[in-house]
């Protein structure tokens, strides 16, 4: 396809592909930061997998339409002995039930790392309210508290 092309002219068209790209996924970044913040102010609905965290918003106008998910809050993968995670959420548990969930070191690390597969062993090993407890205790807050979530724009419609 670009064979016939000389190697001048395929270097500076890569160059105007790569500066548009570059341009355009700066703009699709702010575009999206609008959208998560618009998407933040209304009505949200929880995801449909039930052993799933996370809600989505359904942006509309005219007859554009885009969902915004808000995928399972973000759980710290460690903390440190002293910290006020530590001090919250240890005294909850019992040893036994700390050395299946964490790993000591100066820090506590989560034994699973994955947060879905870390959510269904603390499911398995604790009493239902006591699972959610800890994850609600694991949950990373900014410094205003509000829980830290990854969001996703869908992008291809349904």
């Amino acid at each position: 396809m670009f064979d016939h092309l000389t190697t001048a002219v395929l270097i500076a068209r890569g160059r105007q592909l790569r500066t548009l790209i570059d341009e355009s996924e700066s703009e699709l970044k702010h575009i999206e930061e609008t959208l998560r913040s618009r998407a933040l102010a209304m009505p949200h609905e929880p995801l449909a997998q039930g052993n799933r965290e996370g809600r989505r918003a359904r942006l509309r106008d005219t007859d554009e339409e885009v969902t915004v998910l808000f995928e399972s809050d973000i759980l710290k993968a460690s903390f440190a002995i002293d910290s006020p995670v530590a001090h919250s959420l240890l005294p909850l548990l019992t040893k036994g039930q700390i050395s299946n969930l964490f790993r000591c070191k100066t820090t506590y690390e989560r034994s699973v790392k994955d947060g879905h597969k870390f959510r269904l062993q603390c499911a398995e090993l604790l009493a239902p309210d006591l699972a959610a407890l800890v994850i609600d205790k694991l949950k990373d807050r900014d410094r205003n508290g509000i829980v830290k979530s990854k969001s996703v724009i869908e992008w291809k419609a349904a």
